[in-house]
């Protein structure tokens, strides 16, 4: 997050990171695949987390979402089974 943005809300220039993303296997991604790739990587470090939602967006509580969360990883392992 950008420091000197009063509100909290500013993009940061880290989302826009256009170097080069080297995958484990040796390609190196470019052009949007490589910013994508960068930013999950920032997300990942910052918060632990591949995918960040924030509760505001959520149609539900967050627990509740949590819960559903559960019950689809459940079913997708039922079903490899």
């Amino acid at each position: 997050q950008d420091k000197s943005c009063s509100t909290g809300g500013c993009y940061s220039s880290s989302l826009f990171e256009d170097k080069p993303f080297v995958l484990e296997n040796g390609e190196t991604l470019t052009g949007i695949k490589a910013i994508l790739a960068n930013r999950m990587t920032a997300v990942r470090s910052a918060l632990g987390y591949d995918v960040f939602i924030s509760a505001s967006e959520l149609d539900r509580e967050p627990g509740e979402f949590v819960g559903l969360l559960r019950e689809c990883q459940v079913a997708r392992l039922r079903e490899q089974a």
